[in-house]
């Protein structure tokens, strides 16, 4: 069991969590939820040690367990630079170095006599017994289930781990965790790179996982499936409320508690008002009715303590992108285009479309089929290598990165909206405080600032730069449902043109996409969910 004991947190002189307090039991499933920026991976970093909380305590049990950690992003896999995709997957047990323990310790027995043999055969014994706990002989069956469920067959697993694509070295990095077997997962935001075929075979696999799992995501069906018990972050106090049910029923239970105190709140002001019309009435009264006065004066004083607020209505974001100018008729003309990340292994090949002036166009593809890197190569954050992308004169490109590299981690909130527009700091604060960055966090890192923050940031430098083509990648992939529901009818109501990487069908939909280009064999079509969602199953 893992006990987070009054944990309080601050960044930049703002208390993000403020007396946290609740149980992962052993075996158990926990959702834990709340809007972007309130703490949720924050949590997961303190529990895994990477942070360290301003005060309070994580108690472990006697013997601390392992904990496996999947952060949203994974830059880095930390494997040897020819270590092939399955070699990475498989060095999540221990197996390799048992073996060969075990195989040098039988070499040298035949040499050994008397206790210096009895020594080597308990020695023998305990690694023989420490290769049986990790599965033994069965572990490659294991491991090729995992590869299966999490769809990994699309990956070369011969092919070298350093010439993945983002979406795949999250999905590998996923993969070796589950099959390592933590005692403890501390899973944050894991759907954003699986189809809802691994999304599947992921629910029945935490379902029956024998250690604790605690999951961030807002894949509310998700959660839901997994979970027996909900913490939730508030984001005005800071504070945890824990409900031992699944995520709906945890919904109905808040919207119920939210109903009570709300009516709670009407009651008391009213009579709190009835209270100060009586005292207005019987102002400057003395005698008999003097007491009554001074008596309602204390009751109106006792009530003011005892203060009940109406539920506080969460903001939205609330803006527009306007392109500033027209683009030409065709914004984008892409021609026989080649890229590869390694000689004799291309990601696209001999690609040709256009985008039209105005319209929405979606990429669609398996993970590690170039949609990514296609929006790179049109923002030119990748070079050519052949082929030609021929940009029209009138065109002006934001390009949005799913990976968030476009941001410094080192400048303020402030600092980095105003590279993009010199704009009084009034204007650049009011800007923010439309995609909720309120006074007290715009001099923060953006380093500091959790995913789905960074995502409302990178989409305000996008609306100061008020240009005609949007290349979005991934843009609600870290953003809680009503805020992506906002950003999809920013996006719709823009009036320039939208080339949308996205697994999120709903928001697809939404955009009112028009045509669709389908990798990696480069067809494109009018849209049609169906073709876009066999790549989601």
């Amino acid at each position: 069991m893992i006990t987070l004991q009054d944990i309080s947190y601050s960044v930049g002189g703002r208390n993000v969590l403020c007396n946290v307090s609740f149980t992962v039991g052993d075996t158990e499933k926990v959702g834990l939820v709340g809007i972007n920026g309130v703490g949720k991976s924050t949590i997961l970093r303190l529990i895994c040690g990477t942070l360290l909380p301003n005060s309070g305590t994580i108690i472990f049990p006697r013997s601390a367990p392992v904990i496996g950690y999947m952060p949203q992003t994974v830059d880095d896999l930390r494997a040897p630079a020819d270590q092939t995709v399955f070699d990475f997957l498989a060095s999540g047990r221990p197996l390799v170095r048992i073996e060969k323990q075990i195989e040098q310790l039988t070499e040298s027995m035949s040499e050994l006599e008397g206790a210096r043999l009895d020594t080597a055969i308990r020695q023998l014994d305990d690694f023989q017994q420490e290769f049986e706990s990790w599965g033994g002989y069965n572990a490659e069956d294991e491991l090729l289930q995992i590869i299966s469920g999490m769809r990994l067959q699309g990956i070369d697993l011969n092919a070298k781990v350093a010439t993945l694509s983002g979406g795949e070295k999250s999905k590998v990095s996923f993969s070796r965790m589950l099959y390592s077997r933590p005692a403890v997962l501390l899973l944050d935001e894991p759907t954003n790179h699986l189809d809802e075929q691994s999304k599947k075979w992921l629910m029945a696999f935490l379902k029956q996982y024998r250690g604790s799992v605690l999951i961030v995501s807002h894949d509310s069906a998700f959660i839901d499936s997994v979970v027996s018990k909900i913490v939730r972050l508030d984001e005005d106090s800071g504070e945890a409320a824990v409900f031992n049910c699944g995520y709906d029923q945890h919904l109905t239970i808040t919207a119920q508690r939210r109903e009570e105190q709300n009516r709670a709140a009407v009651k008391h002001q009213a009579k709190e008002d009835k209270l100060r019309d009586y005292l207005e009435r019987t102002r400057g009264l003395s005698g008999k009715k003097g007491k009554q006065v001074q008596s309602r004066k204390l009751a109106l004083a006792k009530l003011q303590q005892q203060e009940v607020k109406p539920v506080k209505e969460r903001r939205q974001v609330s803006t527009q992108i306007v392109a500033a100018q027209e683009s030409g008729f065709y914004p984008v003309i892409v021609k026989n285009l080649h890229f590869g990340y390694q000689p004799g292994r291309e990601v696209i090949s001999g690609l040709s479309f256009h985008l039209s002036k105005n319209e929405r166009f979606v990429v669609a593809g398996p993970n590690g089929a170039g949609k990514s890197t296609l929006l790179k190569l049109i923002a030119g954050e990748l070079r050519l290598q052949r082929g030609e992308i021929v940009i029209d004169r009138k065109t002006q490109v934001s390009y949005y990165d799913q990976e968030q590299k476009n941001l410094n981690p080192d400048n303020s909130v402030l600092t980095e909206v105003a590279r993009v527009a010199q704009l009084p700091q009034r204007e650049l604060r009011s800007l923010l405080a439309r995609f909720l960055f309120p006074a007290e966090t715009v001099n923060q890192k953006v380093g500091t600032l959790s995913l789905g923050e960074r995502s409302r940031l990178a989409l305000a430098k996008i609306t100061l730069q008020g240009r005609n083509l949007l290349l979005l990648d991934e843009p609600t992939n870290h953003l809680d449902p009503a805020t992506s529901a906002v950003v999809c009818r920013i996006i719709r109501e823009y009036n320039g043109t939208v080339l949308v990487v996205s697994h999120d069908i709903g928001f697809i939909e939404a955009l009112q996409v028009q045509r669709m280009l389908l990798l990696p064999q480069g067809a494109v079509t009018n849209y049609v969910r169906s073709q876009v969602q066999r790549f989601q199953e």
